[in-house]
């Protein structure tokens, strides 16, 4: 009985850890415009790709820029929101190394690439295992 209890433990451990390493690898047969351009994006600015965490689309409102998250993230972008009010902003995140964090914080550096209309308009940076302040796509917070 033990034996079997071991094998299956095993197996088990064996399948997750496969299916973890699937997660992780990027079929670029399969992805959107934007998450092209946006590993093209990062790639020349000498990131390493990890991951592809995801993506989403969201309309900018006043509203959002007048919260806290909005503010943070906002604040670190190398353009103003005013030209981007009521407009759709694409997001995209990966994880990445090669990243001025990796030389502050241990563990996962996460980086978000807006887009509007398919160009690179700005983005965030962060280190989800660590303090999670919210970073210019640079690793910049000022």
């Amino acid at each position: 009985m033990k034996k079997f209890f071991f094998l299956t433990v095993c197996f088990l451990l064996i399948t997750l850890t496969a299916c973890s390493e699937k997660e992780q690898t990027i079929d670029m047969n399969r992805v959107s415009k934007e998450t092209m351009i946006t590993k093209k994006y990062l790639e020349e600015k000498g990131y390493t790709l990890v991951s592809f965490v995801g993506k989403s689309r969201e309309v900018l409102t006043k509203e959002y820029l007048a919260s806290i998250r909005g503010q943070q993230e906002w604040k670190v972008q190398p353009v103003k929101p005013d030209p981007f009010i009521g407009k759709a902003i694409q997001r995209v995140t990966f994880v990445v190394k090669n990243h001025p964090l990796n030389k502050q914080y241990h563990g996962e550096i996460r980086v978000t690439v807006f887009l509007y209309q398919n160009k690179v308009i700005g983005g965030t940076s962060f280190a989800p295992e660590n303090d999670g302040a919210v970073h210019s796509l640079d690793g910049k917070n000022d």
